[in-house]
């Protein structure tokens, strides 16, 4: 298990499968342990069936799953097409770690880096949607426009859905286990970067699809068509729209769980102040000011996620999130 999430994609498959049978069975003991507790009213009195079931590889199967979650949510492309992140955020992970006295390394390194190289079959596209938030036909050539920029590839997408749907997977489990324990540790610089990154990239993909089905968009000679005949530039543009269509999607709903999972630790952070005098009043802070940067860099609870077809749970839980960081003085 535990190889299987630190060297992905490496085995991605099979990542995706445990991911999978493990979001079932917390879901289906959840649901259990609930119905039985309540059911008897004998609250309190039954260990959790989960921990009972998963026993002492449950805190390393969280640590884990909380660690590749957070990274893939922060790298779905890499780091050269993603947005850059509020300058806020990133300053405050720098006093973080300058308090822990660790050292900053400006070097984004992500599980993009471990792909295979060799894509020689591979549909040759676009660079995807999400560097600056804007996109063009004009990002498939270099700045002179002559030479194809082979970067970007059909091969590419399938990575990031594939990565996009262990995410998923992974963010079930994190809420199945914040709702029943409340006892994780969870990074809010990590989780605040996710929600930017899954949140900017779901808006720039909708923005795209919506823009490519537009009638002016239509009419215009798309710069595919001057490289490639007309068959392959038509092939490539339906890639690149089929693959898109399933990404965006998958990235809004994530960035809707990570939302979700913020609020449900926040809460728990709360009830360690009120509970515990030892809490640590600074762990709140910054964990609340990171969420607080990523709300006010996303504007969700204004514009809410792109690829989500329904946005008023959307826009309900970001503002009840944001009601939920204005007692923290930040």
């Amino acid at each position: 298990m535990e190889h299987l999430l630190r060297m992905y994609p490496r085995s991605g498959d099979l990542t995706e499968k445990f991911l999978l049978v493990l979001s079932l069975v917390v879901s289906a003991l959840s649901e259990n342990s609930f119905q039985f507790t309540h059911g008897d009213q004998s609250q309190g009195i039954q260990k959790n069936q989960i921990e009972r079931a998963l026993g002492n590889s449950l805190p390393l199967i969280e640590r884990r799953v909380i660690d590749f979650g957070l990274h893939i949510a922060s790298f779905p492309f890499p780091s050269s097409f993603l947005p850059s992140l509020p300058k806020a955020l990133i300053d405050l992970e720098r006093v973080i770690l300058s308090r822990q006295r660790q050292v900053t390394v400006n070097v984004e390194k992500s599980w993009w880096d471990r792909l295979p190289q060799d894509e020689q079959k591979s549909v040759r596209l676009p660079n995807p949607p999400g560097r600056n938030n804007s996109y063009s036909d004009t990002s498939l050539f270099s700045q002179n426009g002559n030479n194809i920029d082979h970067s970007w590839s059909e091969e590419k997408y399938s990575f990031s859905i594939s990565a996009a749907s262990s995410l998923e997977l992974a963010l079930i489990f994190l809420k199945r286990r914040l709702k029943s324990s409340g006892l994780l540790a969870i990074d809010g610089i990590a989780l605040a970067k996710g929600i930017c990154r899954c949140t900017d990239i779901a808006n720039a993909i909708g923005n795209h699809l919506a823009s490519s089905g537009s009638s002016s968009s239509l009419t215009k000679k798309s710069r595919l068509e001057e490289y490639y005949d007309e068959s392959l530039a038509l092939h490539a543009k339906q890639v690149e729209e089929d693959a898109l269509s399933t990404l965006g999607p998958i990235l809004g709903r994530c960035s809707e769980s990570l939302l979700t999972i913020a609020s449900l630790y926040l809460r728990s952070l709360n009830d360690d102040q009120q509970n515990s005098p030892h809490a640590s009043h600074r762990a709140l802070v910054d964990f609340g000011s990171a969420i607080k940067m990523a709300l006010d860099h996303t504007q969700i609870e204004r514009v809410g996620i792109g690829c989500i077809m329904d946005n008023e749970s959307t826009l309900k839980l970001t503002r009840s999130l944001r009601e939920q960081l204005r007692p923290i003085a930040i």
